[in-house]
């Protein structure tokens, strides 16, 4: 099998051009409102590899030369972003684990699948059960995190935000209909799209398609292009041919209902300008052509034609060599360890936690299902402030939902918040208790001692902003 040549497959191809897709998005989620020219500019060279290897990767699909690059470019995005060094690159993504197991996991398994006699066949039944072992992982723990009292609260769960922001960023009737995506809906989505996937993938996915992208609409367009393009590996029992073959048919059809959509979304968008519309009509116009193609498959399925079954859905009738069957046992397993390291207490972010209102420290623990004995650690990272004084006298208004506050704080943003105050003009003391010490910060405009101490402190951006002393409110 060579390095540089496709994997001939076309369902492979086909989650490989997805995925070059979700990079294009996710890269214009990155660039907010800043514009291309100035993106490019001031972007670290990361944001340029991801460029390149996602047009390549949609041009060109699945080949082990551009898999290997991505899987470089993408780790290397996972840890600057986690370190903490980065100005521009300094959001926390839940996708971007998915963004880097997924070329990383590919191409160690083709090492594998290479050695002795290759087998083509043997190498996209491993690729295709690796996909759909990351996309039920992911969904798996995104609906197992939410499982929590403080999401199952309407004053405080973050589907109640999810259904303020839809009809906000949306002047359409249709986005009043998101009031029904109350918190048990939310959970019972996330964990019914993957289930629906393994039994019968064209249900499953246009499950997937409409549920993502009602969560897509309002900002994260790359968390969830790169679920689709995972999710659409459970793809089985048809051809290309029959797969696309609507969109081949009536080609001027789809063209001119995309122009159509494009249209609707520009007129009716009312987001903030960070989040510019363009970004959201090229993925309703992905999403439209994928769902018209299974929509299409089910029609078929429903008038006789059997599209697989429970067995090719898992890969138990898949990769049949020994080394590749260990390597997505071990990668199972690493997900699983990954997705529970928020009750372990190791970290909060890059575990599908995201907007779950989720606590597992040791203030408080509100998961309905895992029990508290699962925390590994006795000492929380957080910075707990016990007192304060900000001396706003001569300084600038500044935004309550940045300021310090009575909470606890990771490192990374309780030094943020310190230094929003002191770049508006406003004096701050603080009294702060940390790794079992207290500390008094006080005067920090004009307190040395206290600048290096908030400079000493970790940057890595492992756990949520801000957490309460009581109920948890939503927090990415």
């Amino acid at each position: 099998m060579s390095f540089l040549r496709p994997i001939p497959d076309w369902r492979v191809t086909l989650v490989w051009r997805l995925y070059g897709w979700a990079g294009l998005q996710q890269l214009w989620v990155l660039g907010g409102p800043m514009s291309w020219s100035e993106w490019f500019t001031y972007a670290p060279w990361v944001i340029h590899g991801l460029t390149a290897c996602s047009l390549l990767l949609v041009l060109f699909g699945a080949r082990p030369v551009l898999l290997l690059a991505t899987g470089l470019v993408t780790s290397s995005l996972l840890w600057i972003t986690a370190s903490g060094t980065s100005q521009l690159l300094n959001f926390p993504g839940a996708e971007l684990p998915l963004f880097m197991a997924l070329p990383v996991g590919s191409i160690v398994l083709w090492a594998v699948a290479s050695r002795g006699k290759p087998d083509p066949a043997e190498l996209t039944r491993g690729l295709l059960a690796l996909y759909r072992i990351a996309f039920v992982v992911e969904m798996g723990f995104a609906a197992l995190h939410k499982m929590n009292q403080d999401f199952f609260d309407p004053a405080l769960s973050c589907a109640a935000v999810l259904n303020q922001m839809l009809p906000q960023w949306w002047d359409t009737p249709v986005a009043e209909l998101a009031g029904f995506l109350d918190p048990p809906v939310v959970v019972a989505l996330e964990g019914g799209t993957a289930l629906l996937a393994v039994v019968y993938w064209p249900l499953g996915l246009l499950l997937t398609l409409g549920f993502l992208f009602g969560l897509a609409v309002v900002g994260p367009t790359g968390f969830t292009a790169v679920s689709i393009a995972a999710a659409f590996s459970f793809v089985r029992g048809t051809t290309a041919e029959s797969f696309y073959r609507v969109p081949r048919r009536w080609p001027i059809a789809f063209a001119a209902s995309s122009v159509a959509l494009v249209a609707y979304m520009a007129r009716t968008y009312a987001g903030p300008p960070e989040y510019p519309w363009g970004q959201f009509a090229f993925y309703a116009v992905v999403v439209a052509f994928l769902a018209v193609c299974v929509a299409s498959e089910l029609v078929r399925d429903l008038r006789g034609r059997r599209l697989g079954g429970f067995r090719s859905a898992v890969g138990l009738d898949g990769p049949r060599s020994r080394g590749v069957r260990i390597l997505l046992v071990a990668v199972a397993v690493i997900g699983v360890v990954d997705g529970l390291t928020p009750y372990f207490g190791y970290k909060y972010h890059f575990s599908f936690s995201m907007l779950s209102n989720l606590r597992a420290d040791g203030v408080r623990w509100n998961s309905y299902v895992v029990p508290q004995w699962l925390r590994l650690v006795d000492e929380d990272p957080f910075i707990e402030v016990t007192a304060l004084e900000i001396h706003r006298e001569g300084g600038q208004p500044t935004d309550p939902d940045r300021e310090l506050l009575l909470a606890s704080f990771p490192p990374y943003e309780f030094r943020r918040r310190v230094y929003y105050h002191l770049v508006h003009g406003q004096d701050v003391d603080v009294w702060i208790r940390y790794q079992g010490r207290e500390h008094g910060l006080t005067r920090l405009s004009r307190n040395p001692e206290g600048r290096a101490f908030l400079e000493a402190l970790p940057r890595t951006l492992l756990f949520q902003k801000v957490l309460l002393p009581g109920p948890q409110s939503c927090v990415h």
